[in-house]
């Protein structure tokens, strides 16, 4: 069962001001409240859980998008790149300073756009390919 503290220290470690906690505890509640001391036991659990899923669901996304940067970089002949490289090609790309800064709707379509990124130089690199022997062929 979820406390009161530790849904503030929840909300602390995600840096959440008073006033946006206010705002987060009134649409919990569907405006019955602005105070987190007027949660009952089960919103206080099921905020907690919810907010403890989100975490996790943000370093999965955080993952898949430094897997398909890497794939993007070893397309691009790029070898061997650090994770700071990686993750400074991330926040370069967000428009974020910092990478855990990133929201989750970004760190998806990021994904998808390193990932068609991948495929579109795949498919590239063929056709020029096919094109270089055709050219050797008629030589």
């Amino acid at each position: 069962m979820a406390t009161l503290k530790k849904l503030m220290t929840i909300l602390s470690k995600r840096s959440v001001s008073n006033e946006q906690r206010a705002g987060l505890v009134y649409s919990w509640t569907k405006g019955r409240t602005t105070s987190a001391r007027d949660l009952n036991a089960y919103e206080l659990t099921w905020i907690c859980k919810s907010l403890e899923g989100q975490k996790s669901k943000l370093d999965t996304n955080r993952k898949r998008l430094i897997a398909s940067i890497f794939g993007y970089l070893e397309k691009m002949n790029i070898k061997d790149a650090p994770i700071d490289y990686v993750k400074a090609v991330a926040c370069k790309a967000s428009g974020y300073n910092s990478f855990n800064d990133i929201p989750e709707d970004r760190l998806n379509s990021l994904y998808n756009s390193f990932v068609k990124s991948q495929k579109d130089l795949s498919f590239t690199k063929k056709m020029s390919e096919d094109w270089i022997s055709t050219q050797i062929n008629c030589n």
